[in-house]
């Protein structure tokens, strides 16, 4: 599901936005960081989550860099969204991330 959310990003992206991804020694990370001019948007995939369960690598990323949104998108869980030390992360379909950037 990954690859497929990967492509979806990828022909949502603006001509200078790019796609990484994050990871600590300790081994937190995050599936994609969306880069966009002044913002970055961390988005985890999920493929089994059915209740809005925030992934350990996320929350460290939010925590640390405070992005203003952030993005769990997976099969089982959408429509929902939390706010985490003052970013407002979504739960949604993964064809849903195109609205986001």
């Amino acid at each position: 599901m990954e690859n497929a959310a990967f492509k979806e990003i990828l022909l949502s992206l603006g001509t200078f936005d790019r796609v990484r991804f994050w990871r600590t020694k300790p081994g937190a990370e995050v599936d994609f960081l969306i880069i966009s001019d002044k913002r970055i948007l961390p988005v985890e995939i999920k493929l089994t989550a059915n209740k809005p369960v925030i992934p350990s690598g996320l929350r460290s990323f939010i925590e640390k860099y405070k992005p203003g949104k952030a993005l769990v998108a997976g099969l089982g869980i959408f429509n929902k969204s939390v706010e985490v030390s003052g970013t407002k992360l979504y739960f949604i379909h993964p064809y849903e991330i195109a609205g986001f950037l």
